[in-house]
This record gives structure tokens, sequence and C-alpha cells, in this order.
């Protein structure tokens, strides 16, 4: 649990406690002693009501809205003496997961990505990094691929994996 999240709950939870604690109190001030249920009963089930309604609800609001998990880096291409179409080795992402299938984009300076084709997850090596296989290739990103093959590295800081689809796409 990242450091927010836990403050988040804190925060909020601690608030409900208080809050609840409060409410039931004047309650307890403002109500008659003999009331339709037992007045004890009534605050107590009152707090606690109060306090998970209100606890969940700002714990809710509190907690982070959006978790960063970070895109998958490339580090390097795998020429195609190695997969048919060639591959890419990746950092690792918590959203890259075998069976499934990714799309390969080509960051312009204009932030359109290009597809460059797509690729599958085929095995984690045992430093950590992912390496993908490309499955096809598009046809719009034939002078980058042909830059790939034949070993230049300038454009793969550009090269990005999207998160993907089932593999079982047709090959």
């Amino acid at each position: 649990m990242n450091r927010e999240l836990l403050h988040a709950r804190i925060v909020g939870w601690g608030f409900a406690l208080a809050f609840a604690g409060a409410v039931v109190w004047m309650l307890g001030q403002i109500l008659p002693n003999q009331f339709s249920l037992s007045k004890e009963y009534f605050l107590i089930l009152f707090f606690v009501s109060t306090v998970i309604v209100t606890g969940q609800g700002l714990v809710h609001h509190l907690a982070p809205r959006e978790v960063e998990i970070p895109e998958p880096k490339v580090v390097r291409f795998i020429p195609p003496e190695h997969f048919p179409n060639g591959g890419f080795v990746v950092k690792p992402s918590k959203w890259l997961s075998q069976n499934l299938s990714y799309a390969i984009v080509l960051e312009q300076e204009d932030g359109y990505e290009q597809l460059l084709g797509v690729a599958k997850y085929v095995m984690m090596q045992n430093n950590g990094l992912i390496q993908l296989i490309t499955l096809a290739r598009a046809s719009g990103g034939a002078e980058i691929w042909k830059r790939l093959d034949d070993g230049e590295t300038d454009q793969l800081s550009k090269v990005r994996v999207k998160i993907g689809m089932p593999a079982d796409v047709d090959e």
C-alpha cells in the first residue's frame, strides 16, 4: 500500500470516528430517555452506521484518483534472426502478461502514435526484462522496421508498447 492511500485511510477513518462520536453525543443530549428503542441501542447503532458511511466516503474521496502504472520502456530490439519478425526487450510493467498481445507504436513529434505492429509476450528473462515477439508488422512502418533491422537504435527511445488484446489474433 502506498503512502498516499495509507494517509487517506487514516485521515478518513479518524475523521469518521470523531464525527460520529460528536453526532452521537449531541443526539444523546437531545433525545429523551424514553425512546421507542432503547436510547443506548439507538445511539450505538447510529454511531456504527455513521462511522461506516462517513469513513468509506472520506477514504474514497481522499484516496489518489489515479494509480500510476508505468508504461514498459523498450530497452532493445531483437533482430529477425532470432524471431521471424523481430521482437523487443522491455522493462517489466504490472500490465504486461502472457496470452496478451500489444500494439507497438512509434511516438511522433506531434503526439501522433504510428502503429508499427503487434507483439506478443514471450517470456520473462532471469533479470526481469520481458521479451515480446512481433506477430505482424504494419506496412506503414516499413522504413522504421528497416532501420531497426539494420541495427539502428536512434528511434528505439520513441517506440512504445500499448496495452493489448487477447493473443489469439491471426498471425
